[in-house]
């Protein structure tokens, strides 16, 4: 595609967008139909989001015929797919943004200076709500330069996936719980699948990707405490992960893992796994969802803890915060108004519903203590946030790093191309450590990234 028909494309689409986006704020149309005069008008909130679930839908339909209805609020609710982020940076250069929207990353910075997003502080109403979630706010996730601008609402936590049929082909009765048990597993469901099941499962096409970088750089914290970068220490530390690659290297040089996996996605994965042709593979929450709802597995699967190099030494295993609601800048129009819907959309009524739905798994575990756990395999093992760790944002997005990411040398790493595998993590950390130095050096403030008592060890 050219860059003018790009260009071209984009004002389409923002035209398009926009047009559907304006009130008047003399004159609207609430939910029930009722027009709205200036002593008695209804106000229009908007709230745009990526999540096209029904439940989504039907708790905005909820919204609109209660608290809406009682408030003067027509929730106006926007579902979009794919091309939702770019949608919405399009309206927001606009000034047509909604007042509130589902923030898609994990950097928020850009948005922020822009003044696309505005912080809880700014609402009358913030300073209590926020006493729910003090122990839980990230910073520099959902705060930036002292200011809240999102609080944690759903959870992706990681585990490992294995095949129960596989396990009693090749006779064995225990789930590996170290990286030599798996090496061992795993060259036991490949002898006894002769050649059409393999024992282990990985993915390398979408290595930078979201899906491998939770399918493969999960599978350190639970050994070293971390995933890359030291928060103890205030620096990277890739090299940690060593012995665990050298552990999947070796799978791969005994023919254990299922192959192509260098032209392989996580879908890919995924779908072989239900096939019954794996042995085990890393996944991160949504695989319940995409196991029980999406995909039908043939056989019987189970879940259980990442392994470890060594079981008397064992840290949390990696669990990341998101968010669900941000505040745009025409929220500044209607803060009262906006804010009741934000605060609907984080009620605890509203979060155990989610949860025993089924829809997605919850940070705040008050909020669904002594709710139903819903009726999905692994459901239950994925919610336990007892041996998982909200993990920090680290400083990636700070640094002008030169040469690959961390994420393309792992996918190396795995491919079996790199000879000396310590000396590619060793220029791994040096490059990421230089790039954090000049950044230090051109003013960036370490301080909310570097924690001496930070401890991820999981006690017993």
């Amino acid at each position: 595609m050219s860059k003018w028909t790009g260009m071209v494309l984009m004002t389409a689409m923002g035209t398009t967008l926009l047009a559907g986006c304006s009130s008047t704020p003399e004159k609207t149309t609430g939910a029930a139909g009722v027009t709205g005069t200036p002593d008695n008008k209804v106000v229009t909130i908007r709230l745009w989001h990526n999540d096209k679930s029904e439940f989504m839908k039907r708790k905005m339909d909820e919204f609109n015929a209660t608290i809406g209805k009682e408030q003067g609020i027509n929730l106006e609710f926007r579902a979009m797919g794919n091309d939702y982020a770019d949608a919405l940076k399009v309206a927001l250069a606009a000034d047509q943004g909604p007042e509130l929207y589902k923030f898609v990353g994990t950097v928020k910075d850009p948005f922020i200076n822009a003044g696309w997003m505005l912080p809880l502080e700014d609402f009358a109403k913030a300073p209590e709500f926020l006493k729910d979630y003090k122990d839980m706010i990230i910073p520099e996730y959902n705060t930036y330069k002292g200011k809240t601008y999102s609080v944690p609402f759903v959870v992706i936590t990681t585990k490992m996936l294995y095949n129960k049929r596989l396990f009693e082909k090749a006779g064995i009765k225990e789930v590996p719980q170290t990286w030599d048990e798996v090496v061992s597993a795993a060259k036991k469901i490949t002898a006894a699948g002769e050649g059409k099941e393999y024992g282990f499962g990985t993915h390398l096409k979408d290595v930078g990707a979201m899906g491998g970088k939770w399918s493969n750089a999960v599978m350190f914290a639970p050994s070293v405490g971390h995933m890359g970068y030291d928060f103890q220490k205030g620096q990277y530390r890739f090299i940690d992960f060593k012995p665990i690659l050298e552990k999947v290297v070796q799978m791969k040089q005994d023919k254990s893992i299922f192959p192509g996996a260098e032209g392989m996605a996580i879908d890919n994965l995924r779908a072989q796994f239900a096939e019954g042709r794996i042995g085990m593979m890393m996944g991160a929450s949504w695989e319940v969802t995409n196991l029980t709802d999406a995909l039908k597995p043939k056989d019987d699967w189970g879940v259980a803890h990442v392994p470890v190099l060594d079981t008397a030494k064992r840290y949390k295993e990696y669990a990341q915060i998101g968010d669900y609601l941000v505040f745009g800048a025409a929220a500044k129009k209607n803060p009262e108004k906006s804010f009741i819907v934000y605060e609907y959309v984080h009620s605890k009524k509203f979060q155990r519903d989610m949860h025993e739905e089924g829809v997605d798994f919850m940070a705040n575990a008050k909020a669904i203590e002594g709710a139903k756990t819903p009726d999905k395999k692994g459901w239950k093992e994925f919610s336990d946030l007892s041996t998982s760790y909200f993990t920090k944002t680290p400083p990636d997005g700070a640094i002008k790093l030169e040469g690959d990411t961390y994420q393309n040398t792992i996918g190396k790493i795995l491919s079996g191309s790199v000879t000396d595998i310590g000396k590619e993590l060793e220029g791994l950390d040096k490059r990421y450590n230089d790039a954090l130095t000049r950044a230090i050096k051109d003013g960036f403030d370490l301080g909310p990234f570097k924690d001496g008592a930070w401890d991820t060890t999981l006690k017993r």
